[in-house]
């Protein structure tokens, strides 16, 4: 089980995240990224959106009164047969199963880019082919909002995994693995503005409860 993807993992855990574990910097974490793209959604009011990495639609049903239409898209099938029984009735949402790093979207196609809740600490892929690959199919003027775990949020994660019965085979440059095949980065501003210029793209970096950052990401 050691050597178990996280896409195993999502795939046989899709309920495992659940949020009445989480401690109370966590819960702070997810409700101050939840308040900042709700905002932006409403100031903006963005026509087509895309969630990578869409999970059981959290994120989507926040942005839903804000926007005209939203794609969602996880790798993960039994995450995505859920989100797509949760919206079949609403026609402004689609659901997709596939990898983020390769959509089969057209380029230049969307408003709006999301990677909410460590979605881009989360997944095996290459983390520069995930940015790239949302950068592609976002418009040129387009922004990413991209939530991901601090330098400051090992213990949280610790705590988190355990409280959620996952063991925690070890730890290696800034990532934690679990036995049944989670490994969740943290990043640090230095990191995240390495992954910006390495992909070609600029943007700020804001704290979230102290043990995140968001990023607001675009072209160069």
């Amino acid at each position: 089980m050691a050597n178990r993807t996280a896409k195993e993992f999502w795939t046989d855990h899709p309920t495992s995240i659940d949020g009445t574990l989480f401690p109370k910097r966590l819960t702070a974490y997810l409700k101050e990224e939840e308040n900042r793209i709700k905002q932006y959604c409403q100031d903006k009011n963005p026509g087509l959106v895309l969630e990578a990495g869409c999970g059981r639609g959290r994120i989507i049903d926040i942005v839903l009164p804000y926007c005209e239409q939203i794609r969602g898209v996880d790798y993960s099938p039994s995450m995505a047969r859920f989100s797509t029984k949760k919206f079949r009735e609403n026609p402004k949402v689609r659901i997709y199963q596939e990898d983020i790093s390769q959509m089969h979207f057209p380029d230049s196609h969307f408003d709006l880019g999301i990677l909410a809740f460590n979605t881009l600490g989360n997944t095996d892929t290459n983390k520069e082919k995930v940015l790239l690959e949302l950068k592609r199919v976002i418009k040129p003027e387009a922004d990413m909002l991209i939530s991901v775990y601090s330098e400051n949020s090992r213990d949280t994660q610790y705590e988190t995994y355990k409280r959620l019965g996952l063991e925690i085979l070890k730890e290696e440059n800034n990532r934690i693995y679990t036995r049944e095949g989670l490994a969740s980065q943290r990043f640090s501003r230095e990191d995240l503005e390495a992954w910006l210029q390495v992909c070609g793209l600029k943007g700020e970096i804001d704290s979230l409860a102290d043990i995140g950052y968001l990023v607001t990401a675009r072209r160069n």
